[in-house]
């Protein structure tokens, strides 16, 4: 038998054709699908790339450049090049809301320096966006941790939109993390800055003087824009008690001048209860060899018109400046708050809550904890409105 013909007698080349002719004519009527997905679609968008560039066809490459990266970032493939090619995009033509699509992404992928970057080298169209790009840049410095670009950011936007409080408010987030970029008086400056621009703004009350004072405690001007904002609204109490949180903050002749200063305030606009808790302050808090302590509260007690106020709080109408006098300036700590206990029994109402109010710091001062919470909790029952008993 032929080497060419099988077991049956039909030829092997006869077969062979017959196999080739078949095939020819099924590729003819059914042309190979193409296989669809996302390997495909890729691989297409690669070959309409590397044309485009070979062709130097710039704008048609950043078309293509923008919808392949779009397909990485979607399929989570190979994010180091899709960041690439909007890189390139942008180069070809600058465009923010493909800018703001690429800091997104990026601080996605946590470089959030890099998304800064992106957003403050953009050309925005006007002052809105520059404001909101370079803000949006602020915070990507400020999460990456790099709080001089950060504070540097917000500063130039304070200064290129001088009417919007944001920057400010950004800049003195800054010194919450690290103050030696903002340190507490700038950022309490920034604050009530802020304030003045939301107040010119007319975009209601601000909590900047709070969150001021929240900041630097000890910064005298975060401490007169908080209280002063406090009796704007009729809170005094609250008021004064910002000015003796402040003093907390002081070298003792610090605190006795603030002191001191609300004492004659308060005696100015005849608030004689508020004057008296003032000195009183001055006199506990201060060195009990300062020469000025028993006479900035003996020279209040003398005044006829502080007089006829106790005498009104008085029982009996006992007298009692003299008796107060005696007692705040005791040296001793416990002797105080013994003395001025007693005469707080002798008196009722605000001026009572007063003495005790001072009493319970004094047991404070002294070390006796639990007699300063009990004398505190009588002040607060006496007088449950007065901000001075509650603190």
């Amino acid at each position: 038998m032929s080497s060419t013909q099988s077991a049956h007698g039909v030829g092997l080349d006869t077969v062979s054709e017959v196999v080739l002719l078949t095939t020819e004519e099924r590729l003819r009527s059914e042309p190979i699908p193409k296989r669809p997905g996302i390997t495909a679609e890729r691989a297409a968008l690669k070959g309409r790339l590397r044309s485009c560039q070979s062709a130097g066809d710039e704008e048609t490459e950043r078309d293509c450049s923008i919808q392949l990266a779009q397909l990485y970032f979607d399929e989570e493939l190979d994010l180091d090049e899709a960041v690439r090619l909007m890189h390139r995009a942008l180069d070809i033509r600058d465009d923010r809301r493909l800018r703001l699509q690429l800091g997104e992404h990026l601080v996605a992928m946590s470089r959030h320096i890099e998304a800064g970057h992106v957003l403050r080298v953009g050309q925005p169209h006007n002052q809105q966006d520059l404001t909101d790009s370079w803000l949006r840049a602020g915070r990507c410095y400020a999460r990456g941790g790099e709080p001089h670009s950060a504070a540097a950011t917000f500063r130039e936007v304070a200064m290129l939109a001088p009417d919007d409080p944001r920057p400010l408010e950004q800049l003195a987030a800054v010194s919450h993390w690290a103050a030696e970029q903002v340190n507490p008086e700038r950022a309490a400056d920034a604050w009530l800055e802020a304030a003045a621009r939301h107040a010119a703004n007319s975009a209601g009350p601000s909590l900047a003087p709070a969150q001021a004072f929240e900041v630097a405690p000890h910064y005298e001007r975060a401490a007169e824009a908080f209280a002063g904002s406090l009796q704007h609204q009729g809170r005094e109490g609250e008021g004064e008690e910002v000015w003796r949180e402040h003093a907390k903050h002081l070298e003792t002749d610090g605190s006795q001048q603030v002191a001191y200063g609300r004492s004659e305030k308060a005696r100015a606009r005849s608030s004689h209860i508020c004057a008296l808790a003032a000195a009183l302050d001055g006199c506990i808090n201060s060195s009990p060899k300062h020469a000025e302590r028993d006479a900035a509260l003996i020279g209040l007690l003398e005044d006829p018109a502080v007089i006829v106020t106790l005498d009104a709080y008085a029982d009996e109408g006992r007298p009692l400046a003299t008796g107060i006098a005696a007692a705040a300036c005791t040296k001793s700590a416990m002797g105080r708050a013994d003395a001025l206990r007693k005469l707080a029994r002798r008196l009722q109402g605000a001026a009572r809550a007063v003495l005790l109010a001072a009493a319970a710091e004094a047991y404070q001062a002294a070390g006796n904890q639990t007699r300063a919470q009990k004398t505190a909790a009588r002040a607060c029952a006496v007088a449950p409105w007065l901000s001075r008993a509650h603190a």
